[in-house]
């Protein structure tokens, strides 16, 4: 007994900011779909942005594409875990416990929760919470902050929970799944009579078999995996130079974002990426391989598939691309001097991803997704993101105004978890900057920042 430390020397818990509210279902559980929407409704911050623990279910082989030997990246949309029946790391899998020694006396240790890779030569996912920590946290009803970042597994080692959209983003595999072949030298005279320049690509268009609807020729490409290759070249030296460029070419030309976000972001950006004027196209690097890469995402960025479906897989993705640039940190050392509120950049894309998301889970007969008067409200970007998926809702409303087919059916006014968390969107382009004004920008102060401890 003499080697515990004094009862008035226990470690003494961090600031973990204010608590979630008190609430019965908090420590309820096996929650029905209904209350697990009225708790979220409780949850301060974007209700989207949130991975609810008791939601999870346990991955089974079929999940993660286990037969591939290749270590995964993994990257998700949400921010907050709050999940305390079991512990995780960012990983979404069970922590290491390790002892720890404390400051107050060597002979004197307390568990340690760690990133079960954090000895191997991954990176860690920088999840570390102490048993203290821990409890504190779960006391105040406190979730995890989820790190920006893509988390690798090693070969072989897939997540213990399964992870779907909204939650997950995009999933990528580390290296070719096989050596590349030689490279073999082309005769010019066997395209003398192409009329496609992209013929004379080596690889670039045959991953996997074209879409029978997919009339771009660009709807079966692994757009994620390449997103994943060409930020990852963004980070380094010779690929640095040309990422705010390229952000700003995809705000500048392009809409699947929308104008009136991309109004504000290229406000908040400032200078950022700006071309001199004697400079007539986006610069692109001397390497070939990345310039073919820059100019096929380039086009992939400024084309709306008319297949619906093949437009709206591809929409959020587009968009997360951009969150991915945002959030370089390579990018704000090389640009401090322009004072870029990063944070507010982030939020703005945040928001709209998850409006996108939104809008086309109610468009595919999630009714509860969005009230009617959001649903009429996003429309209005809707047109510019995704132009045929609009096409084909305008169809069918005029047939439903016919009586050809019956109305979707809409959710009760007092369906739990539609308000108050998710009753503002976007309303019309003119009123971008009082919406922006007097809605979005007072929530960046509640906003927490991005952290890798909850």
């Amino acid at each position: 007994m003499a080697d515990l430390p004094e009862p008035n020397a226990v470690l003494m818990p961090p600031d973990l900011g204010p608590p979630l509210p008190d609430h019965p279902l908090a420590d309820k559980e096996n929650l029905t779909n209904q209350e697990i929407e009225t708790l979220l409704a409780l949850l301060p911050g974007p209700r989207h942005q949130y991975l609810l623990g008791r939601t999870l279910l346990r991955a089974g082989y079929e999940d993660y594409d286990r037969d591939d030997p290749r270590p995964l990246l993994l990257t998700v949309n949400v921010r907050y875990l709050y999940k305390d029946s079991e512990v995780m790391c960012f990983h979404f899998v069970p922590p290491k416990v390790v002892p720890q020694l404390p400051k107050l006396t060597p002979h004197w240790t307390v568990p340690i929760y760690i990133c079960p890779f954090y000895e191997d030569m991954y990176v860690n996912c920088g999840y570390r919470e102490t048993m203290t920590e821990r409890h504190w946290r779960r006391t105040r009803r406190l979730p995890l902050v989820i790190p920006r970042k893509a988390q690798t597994f090693p070969a072989g080692i897939r997540p213990h929970w399964v992870l779907r959209r909204p939650t997950l983003h995009g999933l990528g595999f580390v290296g070719p799944v096989r050596a590349p072949p030689p490279a073999v030298e082309r005769n010019p005279a066997n395209y003398l009579h192409s009329d496609d320049e992209d013929d004379l690509d080596d690889e670039d268009d045959q991953e996997g078999a074209p879409h029978p609807d997919d009339s771009t020729g660009l709807g079966h490409i692994d757009w994620d995996q390449r997103a994943a290759e060409l930020i990852a070249h963004f980070r380094t030296p010779s690929g640095l130079p040309f990422a705010a460029y390229f952000l700003r070419e995809m705000l500048e030309d392009y809409r699947f974002l929308a104008e009136d976000v991309n109004q504000a972001l290229l406000t908040e950006l400032k200078t950022l990426g700006q071309r001199p004027p004697e400079m007539g196209d986006w610069p692109r690097p001397a390497n070939d391989y990345w310039k073919r890469r820059m100019d096929q995402f380039s086009n992939f960025m400024g084309i709306s598939n008319p297949e619906p479906m093949i437009e709206q897989r591809h929409a959020v993705p587009k968009q997360f691309i951009v969150l991915q640039i945002l959030l370089m940190k390579q990018l704000h050392d090389a640009h401090a001097q322009l004072n870029i509120n990063w944070q507010k950049c982030l939020n703005i894309v945040d928001h709209r991803i998850a409006v996108t998301d939104r809008f086309f889970e109610r468009t595919n007969f999630r009714t509860d997704r969005m009230t009617e008067k959001q649903f009429r409200d996003a429309k209005l970007v809707m047109e510019q993101i995704a132009p045929s998926s609009s096409r084909r809702d305008r169809t069918r409303a005029e047939r439903e105004a016919r009586g050809e087919v019956e109305p979707l059916r809409q959710p009760p006014a007092n369906y739990p978890g539609l308000a108050p968390a998710n009753q503002h969107f976007p309303g019309r382009r003119s009123k971008v900057s009082k919406w922006f004004t007097m809605q979005f920008i007072p929530g960046l102060g509640t906003t927490p920042t991005h952290g890798d401890q909850g």
